[in-house]
């Protein structure tokens, strides 16, 4: 074989060499390219690789998994079909009334006894709630004089459960604390003078007093007379409830 021919079958073989190796790089740069391409679509910033929902979608998905979401939507289901289904299955009237007949008897009434302080005022507000309250705690620590907001009292034990209740630096009563009460019968309502008097005597077991130049009789029963006429005015401490 001459020189040329072994020159013209090695340059065939070298271009045949050459052409595929380039084949076999540009199978490289596309398995590479693909491979590029697939990792790009489905990087994880790639909104395509998260199924996207609705809003409205969402809610009713959270909401239906929610076991006591879904109860109480089957509750509030329900009552509402019973408002308009249930006239048809209850087996009374919409208007319809009921009515119960009972006896009740009463035989016999109970006596209270009052062991509390009640107050009577000489004028509207001079002795007002918190001045009385003020009085049970000076009462209570044994102290004459106390104060109720911007006013002062003072007051005297005048008889057994019985209390005078007068302005500081004054001598006439404003008040009076006691247990028993003095009632009038008739149409007549006594005095604040009067019931003072009256309650002071009977709690000094007193059975007679002057007052205004009349004469003033209490007897056993609690009775009280005016100069020798019956007042009907009585006094007690108990109440009677039926």
């Amino acid at each position: 074989m001459s020189d040329m021919e072994k020159n013209a079958v090695e340059n065939t073989v070298s271009e045949n060499t050459t052409v595929e190796e380039a084949v076999v790089q540009n199978r490289t740069e596309e398995s590479s390219a693909i491979n590029e391409k697939e990792n790009t679509e489905y990087s994880l910033n790639d909104d395509r690789r998260v199924k996207t929902l609705s809003p409205g979608a969402m809610v009713a998905k959270r909401f239906f998994r929610n076991r006591i979401a879904v109860l109480g939507m089957l509750v509030l289901l329900a009552m509402f079909l019973f408002s308009f289904l249930g006239g048809m299955i209850s087996p009374y009237g919409e208007d319809q009334l009921f009515y119960r007949k009972d006896v009740q008897s009463q035989k016999y009434a109970g006596v209270k006894a009052n062991t509390e302080l009640r107050y009577q005022q000489a004028e509207k507000d001079s002795f007002p709630a918190l001045a009385q309250a003020q009085f049970v705690l000076a009462r209570g620590k044994k102290q004459t004089e106390f104060k109720a907001g911007d006013k002062e009292f003072s007051y005297e034990e005048a008889g057994k459960d019985f209390y005078i209740i007068y302005a500081k630096d004054s001598t006439e009563p404003i008040a009076f604390a006691a247990i028993d009460l003095v009632t009038a019968t008739g149409t007549e309502t006594p005095s604040f003078t009067e019931q003072l008097n009256i309650l002071k005597a009977y709690s000094n077991k007193e059975t007679s007093f002057s007052l205004d130049g009349a004469n003033y009789t209490i007897a056993e029963d609690g009775t009280v007379e005016k100069d020798g006429k019956n007042m009907l005015r009585q006094v007690a401490s108990s109440s009677i409830q039926l």
